[in-house]
C-alpha cells in the first residue's frame, strides 16, 4: 500500500510541475493514510478512458498527453505514458474537468 500511494504522489507531482500536462491530466488526491488503507479523491462522473476514446476531446487530450510525455525521462513519466498507450483501466476521463484522470498507478 505505501508503494501505491507514493506512486500516485509521484504522478501528481510530475503533472502539477508541468504547466502543459496539468491542463490535460489530473491525478486523484490522497488524504489520510493507514497501514493498509488511504482515503482517495473520487470523481463519481468519471469513466474509464478506454470507453470514451471515440470522443474528440478525449482523442485530443490523449494525443497531447502522449506527445508531452514522450520526451520526458524518469520512471513516473514512462509509467503514465505506458498507461496511455495501452489504454489502462487506471486512467479515467473526467467529464467535470475535461481531463484525463489518473486513479491508480499500480
Amino acid at each position: 500500500m505505501p508503494k501505491s500511494i507514493q506512486l500516485l504522489k509521484d504522478a501528481k507531482s510530475l503533472v502539477q510541475n508541468n504547466s502543459e500536462l496539468k491542463k490535460i491530466i489530473d491525478v486523484i488526491d490522497t488524504g489520510e493514510e493507514g497501514s493498509d488503507w488511504v482515503i482517495r479523491g473520487f470523481d463519481e462522473l468519471s469513466v474509464p478512458l478506454k470507453g470514451v476514446l471515440d470522443q474528440p476531446a478525449v482523442i485530443k487530450a490523449r494525443q497531447d498527453a502522449i506527445e508531452l510525455l514522450t520526451p520526458l525521462t524518469g520512471a513516473t513519466a514512462n509509467d503514465i505514458l505506458k498507461k496511455l498507450t495501452k489504454n489502462s483501466a487506471n486512467l479515467h476521463w473526467s467529464f467535470v474537468d475535461q481531463k484525463i484522470l489518473i486513479i491508480d498507478m499500480q
